[in-house]
């Protein structure tokens, strides 16, 4: 009961950021300021981008990616635009355990041939959409499998815990109830050494 209480309230927190909408930006992207999409989802940087690769491959689209970085270039992304585009990708993470996943489309490698709005209204709402529907419901969906993990090992831990308690406290019974018999051993010892001592007398 208590892990599902943990898991929906985390489940609700999480909904808070998922359900940010995505919003066109100004981003760095190897060293030029061009317009992109930013959305921020749960979870670290390197797994925001194998989130977006995993999305991407699942289209059949191949891409590089290292941790904070995704490039894939002379792609036919048909959920996006029917034109050949590059597609590249950046992670910002947060301290909140957060993620801001920034993503730009282009035409070419110009700063000038980058996809806004204005330029292609479409393939942005389009990219929008995948964004929120998929990166980001996937991005929350494994930060609740990764924190269920987290409640439950708390849980395993605690009750090793308490197991240990237990076994304390019965080797403390065990301990005082040693104790009491050595007592009554010393008790009875030293009985005796005294009557030995009167009997030297």
């Amino acid at each position: 009961m208590k892990k599902t209480i943990i898991t929906v309230a985390l489940a609700i927190a999480a909904i808070g950021v998922f359900a940010q909408s995505v919003q066109e930006t100004h981003s760095k992207w190897k060293k030029m300021s061009v317009p992109g999409v930013a959305i921020t989802v749960q979870g670290d940087a390197k797994t925001a981008i194998k989130i977006l690769k995993d999305e991407m491959k699942d289209e059949d689209i191949k891409v590089k990616a290292s941790s904070k970085e995704l490039s894939a270039e002379a792609i036919n992304f048909k959920r996006i635009s029917p034109n050949m585009m590059n597609l590249y990708a950046t992670a910002e993470e947060h301290k909140d355990n957060t993620t801001t996943l920034t993503v730009f489309m282009a035409r070419g490698t110009d700063a000038s041939t980058f996809i806004s709005s204005s330029t292609d209204a479409e393939a942005v709402n389009n990219l929008k959409n995948f964004l929120e529907q998929d990166v980001a419901r996937n991005s929350l969906e494994t930060s609740i499998k990764a924190q269920e993990k987290v409640v439950k090992d708390g849980e395993n831990t605690l009750k090793n815990l308490e197991k240990k308690i237990e076994n304390l406290k019965k080797d403390i019974k065990e301990t005082e109830d040693k104790k009491a018999a050595q007592i009554e051993t010393n008790k009875a010892a030293k009985e005796t050494l005294d009557n030995l001592l009167k009997q030297r007398k």
